[in-house]
């Protein structure tokens, strides 16, 4: 069945390995002896299953006052199913837009994580300041596990912990939902100082580090290599 789908991949075929009991799965094995690759990558991973006043206690101590901040002064909505509207998407797509400066995704992509929150697989977090929208977060979610997908934020109000709060909020929610664990990110050892910055922000909300592998196949890179 495997190698029915990759020989249907029109480009490149991607799966990421979660190393279950620091093993390769069946999957990554068959791909790499195929002639694909794999790329060690790490994340930061909270476990959902501890009460909650131990994840607030396994918070980084200078992010605490920031999240109480954000309780404290600005107005953080949740949006789920129940309550999301074109609108709240449209809301974040011109953020987004004025902070990065260019439209840097189809609005196809924006329809489709309206589509993902409309069917229980994404929620949005919002938070205003002053009645202004300042910050955005998108999280998706998987039948036991919630990520931390894409934001924006007032980069004007930047001095201000604008998306502290919005990352707890998130992290008490699924928690909410009986999801098992959430993911804040990638973790990363080298590259620019924004780069280092972020990664250093989401491993400050607890949790642990997590290793995994992503798996990359295409006919084009399979045949060079065997060749």
């Amino acid at each position: 069945e495997l190698d029915s789908l990759l020989e249907d991949v029109n480009g490149v075929f991607r799966y990421r390995d979660p190393l279950l009991h620091g093993c390769i799965s069946s999957v990554t094995k068959h791909i790499l002896l195929m002639g694909g690759s794999a790329t060690q990558s790490y994340t930061q991973v909270i476990d959902l299953e501890t009460n909650e006043i131990e994840l607030k206690k396994s918070i980084r101590k200078s992010f605490k006052s920031l999240i109480n901040w954000g309780a404290r002064e600005l107005d953080i909505i949740i949006r789920t199913s129940k309550d999301i509207k074109f609108e709240d998407i449209q809301s974040f797509k011109e953020l987004h837009y004025i902070e990065s400066g260019r439209r840097t995704r189809s609005d196809e992509s924006w329809e489709a994580q309206y589509n993902m929150i409309k069917n229980n697989e994404a929620f949005l977090v919002t938070a205003f300041f002053n009645k202004e929208l300042v910050s955005v977060g998108f999280f998706t979610m998987s039948s036991n596990s919630c990520y931390y997908g894409a934001s924006a934020s007032r980069s004007d109000l930047f001095q201000k912990p604008l998306f502290h709060s919005i990352m707890w909020t998130a992290i008490k929610h699924g928690k909410k939902l009986n999801l098992k664990w959430f993911e804040t990110g990638e973790q990363i050892y080298e590259g620019s100082k924004k780069e280092l910055g972020i990664s250093f922000f989401k491993a400050g909300f607890g949790g642990f580090t997590r290793g995994y592998f992503d798996v990359a196949y295409s006919h084009y890179t399979s045949k060079k290599s065997m060749s």
